[in-house]
C-alpha cells in the first residue's frame, strides 16, 4: 500500500510539473493593441487582441494584465462563428480567460485618458505576459483631430473604412515583464463622441427594421460585471473572420493572413449581451456587427438601421 501510494504521489508531481512546462511555453505570435479614443465615451476604449503560437492543447488559459485603472467591457474569442464570449475571472487588474482557439479579444475603457478643453491625451504602458514575436500598435484618430503625435512614432498612417485616421506601429522579441509605452496627444475643438459623429456624416433615415438576434445566457466571474458589448474593429485589428489590418511596406505586417481562420468575409457575431441588455440585442444589416436597438445608424460603419 505504502509503494502503491508513492507511485501516486510520484506521478501527481510529474503531472503538475508538465502542467507547469506547458503554462511556460505558451508564445504569442502576435499582441495588438489599438486605442479609439472618444468613441462612445470621453475616455480611450482599448482593445488587446492575439495569437498564441501553435502546438499548446486547447482549450487554453490565459492571463491577461490589464491598465489599474481599466475598466473590463469584453473577454471574447474569435472563432469561425465570429467572437464569442469566454470564461473568465478578473483577480485585480489581471484576467484569466478561456479560449478554444488560442485567440483572444479583450475590451476595456480607461479614464485615464486627459480631457482638458481642446487637449486630449493618453499613455498607456503594457507589460507582456508571454514572450511575443510582434505587437502591433494603432491608434483611431478621432474627426477633427489635429497636431497628433505619438510616442512612439507611427510606422504608417492609413484611413480605415468609417474614413478616419488611424497611426500604426510594431515592436518585436518582448519577453514576460517586458513593458511597452505608448502614448499620444491631439488638439480637438468638438466635444462630440466619434460614434455620433459618424452617424450624422451618414446623413440616412432609417430604412428598415432592424434584426433582433435571440439572447444567449452567459456567465462572467470576478471583480467586474458581464461584458455587455463586443466592439468589432473598424479599420485594424485582429479577427479571426476578417483580415482588415493593412498591409504596407516598411509599416506593420497583416495580422490575420496567418491565423488561417478563413479569408476576408465578415460574419455576424454570434450574440453574446449581457442579461440586461439581452432582449435590445440587435446586428447592422449592412455589416453584421453589435448595435443597440435605440441606434439609428451603425456605429461602426455608419449605414442606416
Amino acid at each position: 500500500m505504502k509503494k502503491i501510494l508513492t507511485i501516486l504521489i510520484a506521478l501527481a508531481a510529474l503531472a503538475s510539473a508538465n502542467s507547469a512546462q506547458a503554462q511556460e511555453t505558451i508564445t504569442l505570435n502576435r499582441m495588438v493593441i489599438e486605442i479609439w479614443p472618444e468613441y462612445d465615451r470621453r475616455e480611450a476604449l482599448v482593445i488587446y487582441s492575439g495569437q498564441v503560437i501553435g502546438g499548446v492543447t486547447l482549450p487554453l488559459t490565459l492571463s491577461i494584465t490589464l491598465p489599474q485603472t481599466a475598466e473590463l467591457n469584453a473577454v471574447a474569442y474569435p472563432a469561425a462563428a465570429g467572437l464569442l464570449q469566454a470564461d473568465y475571472t478578473v483577480e485585480g487588474n489581471t484576467v484569466q480567460m478561456t479560449t478554444q482557439t488560442g485567440l483572444f479579444h479583450i475590451e476595456f475603457y480607461d479614464p485615464a485618458f486627459a480631457y482638458a478643453e481642446q487637449q486630449r491625451s493618453y499613455a498607456l504602458t503594457y507589460t507582456a505576459d508571454y514572450p511575443t514575436n510582434e505587437l502591433i500598435w494603432s491608434i483611431q484618430q478621432p474627426p477633427e483631430a489635429s497636431t497628433f503625435q505619438a510616442d512612439p512614432a507611427p510606422a504608417v498612417t492609413t484611413v480605415n473604412n468609417a474614413g478616419l485616421t488611424v497611426a500604426e506601429g510594431s515592436t518585436q522579441g518582448l519577453q514576460p515583464g517586458d513593458p511597452f509605452a505608448l502614448s499620444f496627444a491631439y488638439t480637438r475643438p468638438s466635444d462630440d463622441l466619434v460614434v455620433d459623429t459618424l452617424a450624422v456624416q451618414s446623413g440616412a433615415e432609417s430604412a428598415a427594421e432592424p434584426q433582433i438576434a435571440p439572447p444567449t445566457t452567459t456567465t462572467g466571474s470576478g471583480g467586474l460585471s458581464t461584458p455587455t458589448v463586443i466592439a468589432l474593429v473598424v479599420g485594424v485589428g485582429l479577427l479571426a473572420a476578417a483580415g482588415i489590418y493593412v498591409v504596407t511596406q516598411g509599416g506593420p505586417r497583416a495580422a490575420l493572413e496567418s491565423i488561417g481562420m478563413g479569408g476576408r468575409r465578415r460574419h455576424t457575431p454570434q450574440p453574446t449581451a449581457s442579461r440586461q441588455d439581452a432582449s435590445r440585442s440587435v446586428f447592422c444589416t449592412q455589416c453584421g456587427e453589435r448595435i443597440s436597438s435605440d441606434d439609428r445608424f451603425c456605429r461602426h460603419c455608419g449605414a442606416a438601421v
